[in-house]
């Protein structure tokens, strides 16, 4: 069945055996539902902006998050919302760009520009509803700013190691702190990780690469792509099946394309 919002899906995530939610845009924010038969639109409460990521804990219940500091968290009842307020000097909510469910916690990765400064602020939050703490965080203002974790997004492993993904690279969190694991002179756009030996991750310019427990190796060479700044973004595996996304120009036009190996 096809269901259009006339707006954007950023982000989906399995409910229970049959069903699915859908978080992004459509005038508001647009979380959808879908039971196994047909789509519904959740009640989103009015909230302004967009949801960009999802993300299911261990009870089950569903939770998104995105502009204006919005997080919500579906009980398997209702969506109930809350919003994390300014940790920058900005004082201005940040956005929550990526959440996972880690070790009994939510964890957030959280920016805010500063255009008029010409400053990136960064921040690891975790929590859990009406109780947040600032966990990590980073000014990027220049080429000197150090680096200290994904900017981009966070990756939970199969074997539940917790993963920053973003400018420069790939981190793993080591409990206390966020430990470089891939050093990238561009930014990581998606990871899919099995376990500590078996990482797939890709960035622009038709770089894409994998991590065999030694070495880090160049897959780009299996792919016929011929735009030069072909994105490698979204990746699955189970270690036996795979699937990999990226878009380019084919034949003068953006196309999404997906790869499934075996």
């Amino acid at each position: 069945m096809v269901k259009e919002i006339g707006g954007g899906i950023n982000s989906l995530v399995q409910g229970n055996s049959n069903d699915i939610w859908a978080g992004g845009y459509s005038n508001t924010i647009y979380l959808g539902h879908y039971d196994g038969v047909s789509w519904t639109r959740a009640d989103d409460k009015g909230i302004t902006g967009e949801i960009l990521d999802m993300t299911k804990d261990t009870e089950g219940n569903i939770w998104a998050c995105g502009r204006n500091g919005v997080v919500l968290k579906y009980d398997k009842i209702k969506w109930i919302a809350d919003t994390i307020r300014s940790v920058s000097p900005l004082q201005q909510p940040p956005v929550l760009r990526s959440i996972q469910y880690y070790k009994d916690k939510i964890s957030i990765i959280a920016g805010l520009t500063d255009d008029i400064g010409k400053r990136n602020f960064y921040y690891y939050i975790t929590g859990d509803m009406k109780n947040w703490k600032l966990v990590d965080s980073m000014v990027l203002e220049n080429s000197s700013s150090q680096i200290r974790f994904g900017n981009f997004g966070l990756y939970l492993s199969t074997d539940s190691e917790l993963y920053s993904y973003g400018l420069e690279g790939i981190w793993r969190w080591n409990n206390s702190a966020w430990e470089k694991v891939f050093d990238l002179n561009g930014e990581v756009y998606g990871m899919c990780v099995i376990n500590k030996d078996y990482i797939i991750t890709g960035s622009a310019y038709k770089k894409i690469f994998f991590y065999n427990g030694g070495s880090w190796i160049s897959l780009s060479y299996l792919f016929n792509v011929s735009d030069p700044t072909f994105v490698f973004k979204n990746f699955w595996t189970n270690g036996y099946e795979i699937f990999i996304a990226g878009y380019g120009i084919v034949n003068g036009i953006q196309k999404t394309i997906i790869w499934h190996g075996k």
